[in-house]
């Protein structure tokens, strides 16, 4: 016979209460802990050259490149990345990007927010939904010799510093997702040019794990 047959109806009834309070207790002290980890933003961030979306060309009627001046009908490649979350709403997303050559950072230049297609430096994503970031964009053709071909596309083109505007070349990229109810994620991008100035280059994006 093992102790709870033992135990009288009287002594069941205050190990159950004792029970009952102890796991309102954890309850109350982590209940809501498990529920924020449950149900926390899962964001996840893609580039597929496929997707009219993620890749695509626009000529600009009048293309202000840095440190070049102002050339007109130039027609661009841009490169969007498409920004997912498979869990819980993420609040106020930014994403932040940083450049170097191999593993050097790179001249005029500091971690940089990245412009949402919205026009918007931040954006909220539900569960399910996705939502684009506009990442590089790069002169196919011009009428006009340009020597920066190569553009980050960050929220904030002003003046302060920042070259945002490169010569083709490869570049290595990190890409970091922030939020008000997430912990920053890392990406990492890498660009390499075509031998030909007038053909996209490739973008390859992976998750740093």
């Amino acid at each position: 016979m093992n102790t709870w047959e033992l135990l009288t109806i009287a002594d069941k009834i205050q190990v159950s209460l004792a029970s009952i309070t102890l796991l309102a207790v954890i309850v109350a002290l982590f209940g809501e802990r498990f529920w924020r980890l449950i149900d926390r933003p899962k964001i996840e961030i893609s580039f597929n050259r496929n997707s009219d979306r993620c890749f695509r060309w626009a000529d600009v009627l009048q293309d202000n490149v840095q440190d070049e001046g102002v050339h007109m009908n130039v027609r661009r490649q841009y490169f969007r990345l498409k920004v997912k979350n498979n869990g819980g709403l993420a609040r106020n997303l930014r994403i932040r990007v940083d450049v170097f050559r191999g593993d050097e950072e790179l001249e005029r230049f500091e971690p940089s927010t990245l412009l949402w297609i919205s026009g918007h430096e931040r954006e909220d994503l539900a569960n399910g939904e996705s939502e684009y970031i506009n990442f590089l964009s790069q002169v196919l053709q011009s009428p006009t010799r340009i020597g920066n071909r190569l553009r980050i596309e960050v929220f904030n083109a002003a003046e302060g510093g920042i070259a945002w505007d490169r010569p083709l070349a490869r570049y290595n990229y990190k890409i970091v997702v922030y939020g008000d109810n997430i912990g920053p994620k890392t990406f990492i991008a890498r660009f390499t040019p075509n031998t030909d100035i007038n053909i996209p280059g490739r973008l390859t994006i992976k998750e740093d794990c």
